[in-house]
C-alpha cells in the first residue's frame, strides 16, 4: 500500500472493491473476513485480515509452465479482464461503497476503537458521488493511482475525484488536480497543452467510436495496477490463483481499463510510451512460443467482448498520451511529443499536427530561458 499517503480511503476503496468483485465475479480475490482503516486500534495502523491465496507470482512463474499452460493462464486473463470491463459506472473515480450487496457479501469493519463505534472513519475533506446504472449503484471516492498519491507532493483527496469526464479526469493527471496544483506558468505547462490539443484532435477524429453507445456507461472497472507482481499462478495448471493488492482500483476509461496484465500488457512493444524510447520496441525478442500464447490472449480477448478487445487494441495510443500527461517535468513531455510525432503522426492519413512542431519547442526554449531569467532576478532581489 501507499501510506501513509491518503489515510483510510486507500483502506475503504480496496476493501470495498475486494467485496464487489467476490460478490459480482468468479475472479479469484481474496476474502477479507475484518479491516480498520483507521489508526485508532491496537495496531496503530490500518490493517486487513484476509484469506491467504496460494500460487507463484505471475513473473517468473509463467516463464516456467509449458506453451499449453500458458495458454490457461492466457484464457484466465482474458476472462478476467471480461468480468472487470462488465462493471460500469458514469463517473470515474475509486468505489468506497457497493450500495447493491448484502451485509453477509461485505467484510467486518473493526469495532475495536476507543469510542466503540463500528462507524467508517472520518477523513479528510473529500468528494464523493452516488452513481446508479446497469452495473448498481455505487458510491465513488477520489482516484487512488501513483500520479495523487506521490510522497513528496501528494495531491490531495479533495482535487482527485470523482470526475464526470474523461477529458476532467486527464486534466487532473496533467495539472495535478482539480483545482490545478501544477505551477500555472506557461514554461511549465505548456506541453501538456500540447499534448491536449493532439489528444482532442485524436479523440475526436480517429477514436471516436471508442465511445461508448448513446444512454451507455462511459467508465469500466479497471485494477489499475494490474502488474505481473498482483497476480499469483497455479505451478502445475497455470490458472490464475489470485489478483491481489485492489489499492488502486476503480473506474476508468474504456480504452485505459482495457490495459491487460503482467506480460499480456504489449503497449511498449506497440508504441513509444517514454521519452528515452525511438520506437516501439518491437516483437523482435519474443519467443515463437510467447508469441503463440500472446496470439491465444487475443483471440480469447476478442471472442469473449469485442468492444474489450478493440479498446485495448486500438486504445494503446491514447493510453500513451495519458501516461505522458502524468511525467512530472515538461522537458520530458516536450521530447516523447517530439518522437510521438516522427513516428506516429502520419501526416498522408491525419494532415498535420495541430501545431508546429519545431516552431512550438523554438518558442519552448525561448520561454524556459525567459522564466529562468526571471526567476534568477528574483531570487537576487531577495
Amino acid at each position: 500500500m501507499y501510506l501513509p499517503i491518503r489515510e483510510m480511503i486507500k483502506t475503504e476503496a480496496e476493501v470495498a472493491a475486494m467485496d464487489c468483485l467476490r460478490a459480482r465475479t468468479t475472479i479469484p480475490v481474496p476474502r477479507v473476513h475484518l479491516f480498520c482503516s483507521s489508526n485508532n486500534n491496537p495496531v496503530r495502523a490500518e490493517w486487513m485480515v484476509m484469506d491467504l491465496v496460494d500460487g507463484e507470482l505471475f513473473s517468473p512463474g509463467l516463464g516456467k509452465l509449458t506453451v499449453e499452460q500458458q495458454k490457461t493462464t492466457a484464457a484466465d486473463m482474458a476472462r478476467i479482464m471480461e468480468q472487470m470491463y462488465s462493471l460500469t459506472a458514469t463517473q470515474c473515480g475509486s468505489m468506497l461503497f457497493d450500495c447493491s450487496l448484502r451485509d453477509d457479501q461485505r467484510a467486518v469493519r473493526y469495532t475495536g476503537h476507543a469510542d466503540g463505534t463500528d462507524r467508517a472513519p472520518q477523513a479528510p475533506s473529500y468528494r464523493t458521488a452516488r452513481v446508479e446504472g446497469p452495473s448498481g449503484t455505487f458510491i465513488l471516492g477520489p482516484v487512488n493511482e501513483p500520479i495523487f498519491l506521490d510522497y513528496d507532493e501528494p495531491i490531495s483527496a479533495a482535487s482527485s475525484g470523482p470526475f464526470a469526464t474523461e477529458r476532467e479526469y486527464l486534466e487532473a493527471i496533467a495539472y495535478l488536480g482539480i483545482p490545478a496544483t501544477r505551477r500555472a506558468s506557461k514554461g511549465q505547462r505548456w506541453s501538456y497543452e500540447r499534448t491536449f490539443e493532439i489528444y482532442d484532435a485524436v479523440r475526436t477524429s480517429i477514436y471516436h467510436n471508442l465511445d461508448p453507445v448513446a444512454g451507455a456507461p462511459i467508465f469500466y472497472f479497471a485494477h489499475n495496477d494490474f502488474s505481473s507482481r498482483n497476480i499469483l499462478l497455479d505451478p502445475a495448471t497455470g490458472h490464475i490463483t489470485g489478483v491481489i493488492d485492489w489499492e488502486m482500483a476503480g473506474f476508468v476509461a474504456g480504452w485505459y481499463a482495457a490495459a491487460p496484465g503482467g506480460s499480456f500488457d504489449d503497449d511498449y512493444r506497440r508504441f513509444i510510451f517514454d521519452d528515452w524510447m525511438d520506437a516501439p520496441l518491437g516483437y523482435a525478442d519474443e519467443r515463437p512460443d510467447a508469441a503463440l500464447v500472446r496470439e491465444h490472449f487475443r483471440e480469447e480477448l476478442k471472442r469473449l467482448n469485442p468492444r474489450l478487445f478493440d479498446n485495448y487494441w486500438r486504445g494503446v495510443e491514447l493510453r500513451a498520451i495519458r501516461a505522458n500527461l502524468g511525467v512530472t517535468y515538461p522537458t520530458n513531455l516536450m521530447l516523447w511529443l517530439g518522437k510521438y510525432a516522427k513516428y506516429h503522426w502520419k501526416v498522408t492519413a491525419r494532415g498535420p499536427l495541430p501545431f508546429d512542431m519545431k516552431t512550438w519547442i523554438d518558442d519552448m526554449y525561448t520561454e524556459w530561458r525567459s522564466e529562468s531569467k526571471t526567476e534568477a532576478k528574483a531570487t537576487t532581489d531577495l
